[in-house]
């Protein structure tokens, strides 16, 4: 093979390598857009079934929109009914007292010995003025009524659209705050305590001895000169030194009936107690500050 056969079959196996390598490159970044569009996933719907979601929302939207406007429309009709069957009423009650008033002046020019009646006919006279009064009264107090439950209904759309508004900003606060709680539910852990824990978790300012290694199974346990006289709860941290020595922390697990003393576990041991080493609960709120 001479010189120029070898350059060929070196420049065929580089373009073959190349070839291969774009080959590879497009297989790795294709996408099924077809999949991507009708993909049925509930974790990762795709662009169709979103589209479909969306609309649907969209629909009950409107549905509460339409079912509010009929709601004002019919009220609005009621409203107005009733307002003009008062007026109907008033206008009969108008005719009513004109006929009264004229059937009375005949009586009274045709008789005097219809006084008596004449006189019944002005106070009855008088109770429809005084009716139609009220029946004036009533129909103003309809229409404030009226006009109180339109502009409330106007308040409750314009709060319902700000409400909407806001949906997007609840729903990332949500998130927000569900991660803050996740961070103080770790922190809590840390210092062995959950967020179900009563709220008196932060013990008194206090500072005492320890009087014995417990009696008990457990080597952990420590006896405190503290207790609940002193304010010292169950729960309640403690944090062991011997002079400026630190020698751990433990959690008050027995408070004794007597009052006035307390058994605590250790949680964290630095250092072996011993009778006569010192617990305060001050560091806490030095760490608080």
């Amino acid at each position: 093979m001479n010189l120029l056969g070898k350059i060929f079959v070196f420049l065929i196996l580089f373009f073959s390598v190349a070839f291969m390598t774009m080959a590879m490159m497009v297989y790795a970044t294709h996408r099924n857009w077809r999949e991507e569009i009708e993909r049925t996933d509930a974790n990762r719907p795709g662009w169709k079934q979103k589209s479909a979601l969306l609309k649907t929302e969209n629909d009950e939207l409107q549905a509460k929109k339409e079912a509010l406007d009929a709601q004002y429309k019919a009220e609005v009709i009621a409203k107005q009914r009733a307002v003009a069957a008062l007026e109907q009423q008033l206008k009969l009650v108008s005719d009513n007292n004109v006929r009264l008033g004229k059937e009375l002046a005949m009586k009274a020019a045709e008789s005097g010995q219809l006084n008596e009646t004449s006189a019944a006919l002005a106070a009855t006279n008088k109770s429809l003025v005084d009716t139609d009064a009220k029946l004036r009264e009533s129909l103003v107090e309809e229409q404030k009524m009226s006009d109180t439950a339109f502009k409330s209904l106007v308040s409750m759309s314009d709060k319902y659209h700000e409400l909407l508004a806001k949906f997007p900003a609840l729903e990332e606060r949500s998130k927000q705050l569900t991660a803050n709680l996740a961070k103080a539910t770790a922190l809590l852990g840390m210092v062995g305590r959950t967020p179900e824990d009563p709220l008196d978790l932060l013990p008194p300012p206090v500072d005492g001895t320890i009087t014995a290694l417990s009696k008990r199974d457990d080597p952990n346990l420590v006896e405190l000169s503290l207790g609940k006289d002193d304010g010292l709860r169950v729960n309640h941290r403690v944090d062991l030194h011997r002079g400026n020595k630190y020698l751990g922390y433990a959690l008050v697990t027995d408070v004794n009936q007597d009052g006035k003393s307390a058994v605590a576990k250790m949680i964290d041991r630095k250092e072996p107690v011993r009778p006569g080493d010192n617990f305060t609960t001050r560091l806490q709120y030095k760490a608080g500050k």
